[in-house]
């Protein structure tokens, strides 16, 4: 179990998607705790995404609103600063109503999210070898 805030080995403290150092405060230090967190990110977030796409679909703002929020939280876990935005802006527009500029939120939000994942999973890799 790694103790420090901050992940050996990893240059500067931010990566394009998330706050490492943010990150490793979150789980204080504990790698095991970390991987489990992605493991369950990776897990939900395909279900997530087609709730949310149905919810659009169906111009179901609160329910694409309830969808959108729950994602958001899931975001703040990892420090994921742009996604979370993303996830915030589009539980905004539901809250109001409004679906306008919606599909393109969802989009930018999928590829956020799979760059995070991305670079979640490198960072591991980086610690201590690949993602079972």
């Amino acid at each position: 179990m790694e103790s420090s805030s901050r992940a050996p080995g990893c240059q500067g403290n931010t990566t394009k998607t998330f706050d490492q150092e943010t990150l490793w405060h979150h789980v204080n230090g504990d790698l095991s705790l970390l991987r489990e967190l992605i493991a369950i990110l990776e897990q939900h977030f395909p279900a997530q995404l087609s709730q949310i796409q149905a919810s659009l679909e169906s111009a179901q703002c609160p329910d694409l609103e309830r969808a959108a929020h729950k994602l958001k939280g899931s975001l703040l876990q990892f420090s994921a600063t742009k996604a979370t935005r993303l996830a915030d802006a589009l539980e905004g527009l539901a809250k109001a109503n409004s679906l306008e500029g919606a599909a393109e939120l969802v989009s930018r939000l999928r590829s956020e999210v799979s760059l995070l994942l991305d670079d979640l999973n490198a960072m591991l890799r980086l610690h201590d070898g690949p993602v079972n």
